[in-house]
């Protein structure tokens, strides 16, 4: 039968998805694995999720820092002869350290796994955290940060956590030269054997496999290794956040451009409300097509983008917005997110707004679950949030049944114009009283 392309396909509800089965099973060490058969390509990612991050470090910057150097060498390769060994192997191991934990990523071709798993367990378990290789990694950091450091968006982005969670909270703090040069390398063996050498929390496999070979290949490389199953607090879970709300200003001199960093404290991303809040914050400002982008960047010609996210934690979430300005625009988009702001608390959208959004959102939720890495962040994800695997596919369900009258008791519920927490890197005195309109009327 000829596809008739003239005619296009009837609209209709989004067909509920199907997520791939999740296969839980144990090491003899009772290290648990999560299983995941996925893709067509004869590849897997292998992740090993550790307790370790911000929030679980007596110094900022112990765990990006231990979890780098135990790449830079270990018992039986240095790190040049450990790079060429996994580029032999077509494997890369991919780090990622954040507030809650720490992620060791290994991608493998499925025929050279076991080999692979060798390597992995190298680092995992035999890193030598050689003085050489430490030092050469801090002048690398340092000479990055020195860059990084003048950019407006980074100072932005810096004094934002501070400002939002306090200096103090895991949450809150950010690593940059002055954390790296305090940092000392018996600091980091120190800091290994206490989050790293006793064993992940959890490995996750995701892609095309034989879950024996996999599972006998796991057993013998980490199953006789250590794991102590305790559960390791965190700090951001006793920790009082001090968010500082009002305007905190970083001049730069000579800039023409300024970064604004706006936002306040919302809800964690296990919170029942999450997924709703979402799709009330991608209308505000999501997505090219939110009310943030409309008015600022169409209307007024103000910015060339700006944008709103709610980032949800495993213990708190923010509300966060952000641009870069011309210096004398600063004030007039001040104005007008707040505007934008009270109108989602105030006026009722309509509901083209909430389908085009609704259904733009679903469209990204279902692109984002076309890899087998993108499966596997998906589920590594729920695990560290402790979400129930059926709450995966909670958006499908919930979404649809939403109605203009949810969107605006939500965003009376979860805004908080007055608690903004705002962060100008640039032009000094350009938030002053006098410079930002009382009324919140768009002009």
């Amino acid at each position: 039968m000829q596809l008739d392309r003239s005619t296009p396909p009837s609209a209709g509800p989004l067909p509920a998805p199907n997520f791939p089965a999740i296969q839980r099973y144990k090491l003899s060490n009772g290290l648990p694995v999560y299983c995941i058969s996925f893709g067509t390509e004869d590849l897997v990612e292998l992740q090993f999720n550790y307790a370790a991050g911000h929030s679980r470090e007596s110094q900022t910057g112990l765990a990006n820092l231990t979890s780098r150097m135990m790449i830079e060498g270990t018992r039986s390769y240095d790190s040049l002869a450990l790079s060429e060994m996994l580029d032999f192997y077509g494997a890369s191991i991919d780090i990622e350290s954040g507030f809650e934990s720490t992620t060791f990523s290994l991608t493998s071709l499925t025929k050279h796994l076991t080999p692979s798993l060798e390597l992995l367990e190298e680092i995992l378990f035999g890193p030598t955290f050689q003085e050489h290789e430490f030092k050469i990694y801090i002048q690398r950091s340092l000479q990055q940060l020195e860059v990084e450091e003048q950019k407006t968006t980074y100072i932005a982005r810096k004094n934002f956590s501070r400002h939002l969670f306090g200096a103090d909270h895991p949450y809150g703090r950010f690593t940059g030269k002055s954390e790296i040069i305090q940092i000392r390398l018996p600091q980091l063996v120190q800091y290994y054997a206490e989050y790293f050498a006793q064993g992940p929390q959890f490995i996750l496999a995701c892609g095309r496999f034989d879950t024996e070979v996999l599972l006998d290949g796991l057993e013998h490389y980490f199953g006789k290794n250590i794991y102590s199953g305790k559960n390791i607090p965190s700090a951001a879970q006793s920790s009082m956040v001090l968010s500082a709300a009002g305007i905190h200003e970083y001049p730069i001199k000579d800039t023409l451009q300024s970064t604004i960093r706006a936002g306040h404290l919302a809800i964690p991303r296990n919170h029942a409300d999450f997924n709703r809040l979402q799709l009330v914050n991608l209308i505000f400002g999501g997505y090219f097509g939110s009310r943030l982008m409309k008015n600022i960047r169409e209307e007024k010609g103000y910015t060339y983008g700006i944008g709103s996210s709610l980032t949800g934690l495993r213990y708190s979430g923010y509300l966060g917005i952000s641009t870069d300005v011309a210096n004398e625009y600063i004030a007039p988009v001040k104005h007008e997110i707040i505007f934008e702001m009270q109108r989602m608390q105030r006026e009722l959208v309509s509901r083209e707004e909430l389908d085009t959004a609704r259904n733009y959102f679903l469209g990204i939720l279902l692109s984002r679950r076309e890899t087998l890495f993108q499966i596997g962040e998906i589920v590594r994800n729920a695990l560290s949030n402790e979400l129930e695997f059926s709450d995966i596919d909670k958006a499908f369900r919930e979404l649809p049944k939403m109605t203009p009258e949810d969107i605006q008791t939500l965003a009376r519920k979860y805004f908080h114009p007055e608690q903004l927490v705002w962060v100008i890197a640039g032009k000094s005195g350009a938030l002053t009283p006098t410079s930002t309109p009382n009324s919140f009327t768009s002009n």
